[in-house]
């Protein structure tokens, strides 16, 4: 198990806790998680699932990169993600969030906040890739996408390669693919970029 680097989770059983699951491994390899339908309905199930997989991944002392999380049902979510232990993130997918609209727009949010001592993003620095599968608002998302890149001091600097959101309650999604933006900007030596709807 020490070797195990990806591990995905469908679904707890009904009556199973993820506690049960994650308090008796210890993975130091664990670069990948995905747990598309969450720990549970209810909330007690989301509070103990987020509290063993937060012990999980101080113990295991792993750098976790891809974390993707569904059926988001509390809404603390981002203060979770806050977490040291979700420092080296590269990519995250989170589904399911359109019962909380005020998830994704808080998400969104902090996302777009800088450290006042580094300039850098103050919650997840490393990430590359977001997905996100219910917004209220694509100018939240372009806002927050600007935020980042100005935080790196630039889009050759910036860390952010592609965001993608579904507004909620529509056919629409927004997908943006920040590395063809810098051969177009390169070339046209502007300092924007298109937003590819």
């Amino acid at each position: 198990m020490h070797r195990l680097r990806f591990i995905r989770i469908k679904s707890f059983r009904l009556g199973g806790f993820a506690s049960k699951v994650f308090e008796n491994l210890t993975l130091p390899s664990l670069r990948h998680l995905h747990l598309p339908e969450g720990f549970g309905g209810s909330p007690e199930l989301q509070t103990r699932g987020w509290d063993s997989l937060l012990s999980l991944l101080e113990r295991s002392n792993c750098k976790l990169q891809d974390f993707m999380i569904g059926s988001i049902v509390v809404p603390e979510l981002t203060e979770h993600l806050k977490s040291p232990l979700f420092e080296y993130l590269t990519t995250l997918r989170v589904t399911s969030i359109h019962q909380h609209p005020d998830v994704s727009l808080r998400l969104v949010d902090t996302l777009s906040e800088a450290c006042e001592e580094t300039q850098r993003p103050r919650m997840l620095p490393r990430l590359e890739t977001l997905i996100l599968d219910s917004v209220r608002s694509v100018e939240d998302v372009r806002r927050m996408v600007s935020d980042r890149v100005a935080a790196y001091g630039g889009y050759d600097k910036s860390k952010l390669r592609r965001a993608s959101a579904e507004l909620v309650g529509d056919e629409f999604n927004l997908e943006m693919d920040l590395t063809s933006q810098s051969h177009a900007r390169r070339a046209c030596g502007t300092e924007s970029y298109d937003f590819f709807v």
